[in-house]
């Protein structure tokens, strides 16, 4: 649930890192009575996880209410933030419900988490995850990837129960893919042995590591398969499962494939674009939409994909 357009930073791979703000970004804050609107459809109640997203959604006045009433309605609540606010907004959050938080972490904004994540992570399993452009490989080639087995590192400690490395890629059908880790890119390659080799006593699962549908007890690091050339690999599950929707009713499949509004059409998760998004990924003998040619997901970049 995308429950405000408006960030607390500036990303490069983000449309609000671009843009900033639109200009009239209180239409876009997520309401407890525009929630409770959206929560009326019928497909909305077939939901079982409700995570709140953004923009940064910690910067909602109302995110704590926003909770209380998913809760009131039998959801398991999820929160996808950057972290910076957890602390300052603690003691509103930390006893109404979430279960799990989704910490997006950045190299700018590692030192400020170090010093608010162990607090923070006595009250939520922590998940963390960091976006890998392919320039910081290049640029952390210098250093033995130095900074990133660090971060690695400062989450464990930290008290996060994961670290997921996510393939950088700009939303939906983007043509720059200029930061996107493509398959046999030496560069990769080099930084998941490193890993390895630097943090022997670490669970690493994904590329190049061994197989595993178990969750483990023990911190355990996601690396990312990188996209494949190879056009008809299609094993994505995120047209089933992923149904972003935001403030004013406009809605998604995965990230990037617009499909229209539920409040035009209630039927919306269902409509014709989405029909012929699954059927592509099902049927290999059809061509693919092109929201899904350089997707990520579809290319088994996400470990959700694993």
């Amino acid at each position: 649930m995308y429950s405000l357009r408006r960030c607390n930073l500036k990303c490069s791979f983000c449309n609000l890192g671009h843009s900033g703000p639109p200009s009239d970004w209180e239409k876009h804050e997520l309401t407890p009575a525009k929630f409770k609107e959206i929560l009326s459809f019928d497909i909305i109640k077939k939901a079982l996880v409700m995570c709140f997203t953004g923009g940064e959604p910690l910067l909602n006045k109302d995110m704590p209410e926003l909770i209380k009433i998913a809760k009131a309605n039998k959801y398991i609540v999820g929160l996808i933030t950057n972290g910076l606010l957890l602390g300052e907004r603690l003691e509103e959050i930390k006893n109404i419900g979430i279960s799990d938080i989704q910490l997006s972490v950045y190299e700018n904004t590692k030192e400020r988490l170090q010093k608010i994540l162990t607090n923070v992570s006595k009250y939520f399993p922590l998940n963390a995850s960091y976006v890998l452009p392919k320039s910081q490989l290049a640029d952390g080639k210098r250093d033995n990837f130095k900074e990133l087995i660090d971060t690695i590192k400062m989450c464990m400690v930290c008290g996060c129960a994961s670290f997921k490395f996510n393939i950088c890629q700009p939303n939906g059908s983007a043509s720059d893919l200029s930061e996107t880790i493509f398959e046999n890119d030496p560069i990769y390659n080099e930084f998941v042995k490193v890993c390895k080799n630097a943090l022997p006593d670490i669970n690493f699962v994904g590329y190049n590591t061994r197989k595993t549908r178990i969750p483990s007890r023990n911190f355990t690091v996601f690396l990312p398969y990188p996209i494949l050339h190879n056009s008809s690999y299609r094993n994505c599950s995120q047209p089933w499962t992923l149904f972003p929707i935001s403030t004013n009713g406009d809605c998604w499949l995965c990230c990037g494939s617009f499909l229209g509004n539920i409040f035009d059409d209630p039927n919306v998760f269902n409509n014709e674009k989405a029909k012929a998004i699954r059927g592509c990924i099902i049927d290999h003998s059809l061509p693919l939409e092109k929201d899904c040619v350089n997707c990520i997901f579809r290319n088994g970049a996400y470990s959700s994909s694993f």
